[in-house]
């Protein structure tokens, strides 16, 4: 949740679940670039309703992903770079899982 600021009423947008062919990685945001966006009251109101009945998974029992490139890496630079990463998940799947925009839309 360190991604939500409701004292501030901002969201840090820093990272993605993104779909790279059949597997989930963590990636920059679209346009490879962090931002912060307003959050409306009404929003964190609803925010924190959800986070009721589904509390967010805490690191580092999250599914850890991989950054950027879900592909075994092939050189150390590789390693270093695509290391699984683990943060806490606000929306996850029936299996309490990373979800992409697209399962997201699709079947929530």
């Amino acid at each position: 949740m360190e991604d939500i600021d409701f004292a501030k009423e901002v969201v840090h947008v820093r990272r993605q679940v993104k779909r790279v062919g059949s597997s989930l990685c963590f990636a920059l945001p679209k346009g490879r670039k962090v931002r912060d966006v307003p959050l409306p009251s009404s929003v964190a109101r609803d925010i924190q309703w959800h986070l009721v009945p589904f509390v967010p998974l805490p690191v580092p029992l999250p599914v850890p992903l991989p950054w950027a490139d879900p592909r075994p890496p092939e050189t150390p630079v590789e390693v270093k770079h695509r290391r699984p990463r683990a943060f806490d998940l606000l929306v996850t799947g029936r299996r309490r899982g990373a979800i992409d925009r697209k399962s997201f839309n699709i079947y929530v």
